[in-house]
């Protein structure tokens, strides 16, 4: 992983996280001035290249009304008697070596961090408009949307994977389930790709979100029984005047 962020001129500094003994490692990475959370969790993820490794921050971005994650720096552990050390090139330096090693480091230029490129995937099978992915931009909207359809959002939390949990105070299908003041078992997520519908409950296990928005908006037709065949051409037109830099466009056939 430090040969992967040399060849971007980037530094990845190593430090015993256990003790030597145990093992653990962190890496460390330092940077002239903050970035976006999106451009350093894309670095983090080239870095790993797919390993089980946890990196921080954990997800692109976080809702306005949320909050990110707890992470411990470099220092004594938290229950042993036990400092970081910093690993040299050659070998794990001592405590007072790992102590001049830091104040030594210089931060990183932010510029070499790559932008996150946008992807559109072109794809050969039909698309069509009023599938869920269109239904809320944000996890906000949402649950706005919910609440305006009486359905009480006790808690919002994120996710790892980028998405949000909206907790509901009732289940709409049953309203005997999720009564609890710490019951999570009726949630909503929010996704980028659009809404997902759970209870865990045997009873309602079968509902999926378009059951849910059926239910809540007698207007609701599912995207499968209208069906409206995007309109390549204007598609196009619409990519090209969003993206002028082509760079940042990166068309994959699929």
């Amino acid at each position: 992983m430090q040969d992967i962020a040399a060849d971007m001129r980037l530094r990845l500094h190593l430090f015993s996280s256990n003790g030597i003994e145990r093992g653990g490692i962190h890496g460390w990475m330092f940077f002239d001035r903050p970035l976006a959370s999106e451009r350093v969790f894309s670095l983090l993820k080239t870095i790993v290249g797919g390993q089980q490794i946890e990196t921080f921050p954990k997800q692109p971005s976080i809702p306005p009304t949320g909050f990110g994650n707890w992470m411990r720096v470099f220092g004594r552990h938290y229950k042993r008697a036990e400092w970081a050390r910093y690993w040299g090139g050659r070998g794990w330096l001592t405590a007072e070596q790992t102590i001049d090693a830091i104040l030594r480091i210089e931060p990183d230029d932010a510029d070499l961090v790559p932008q996150v490129r946008q992807e559109i995937r072109i794809t050969s099978r039909p698309i069509y408009r009023g599938h869920r992915r269109h239904f809320a931009e944000t996890a906000e909207s949402l649950q706005s949307w919910l609440e305006s359809k009486g359905v009480t959002v006790k808690a919002i939390k994120p996710c790892h994977d980028g998405s949000t949990r909206l907790i509901l105070g009732l289940c709409p299908f049953h309203p005997d389930h999720g009564d609890g003041p710490n019951d999570t078992s009726v949630v909503v997520f929010w996704t980028p790709s659009g809404p997902r519908f759970c209870c865990q409950h045997n009873r309602c296990k079968s509902f999926k979100w378009r059951d849910l928005r059926a239910k809540l908006d007698p207007d609701y037709v599912p995207h499968d029984l209208e069906l409206t065949p995007i309109n390549w051409e204007s598609l196009a037109r619409k990519v090209v005047q969003r993206y002028a830099d082509p760079d940042d466009v990166t068309p994959k056939r699929g």
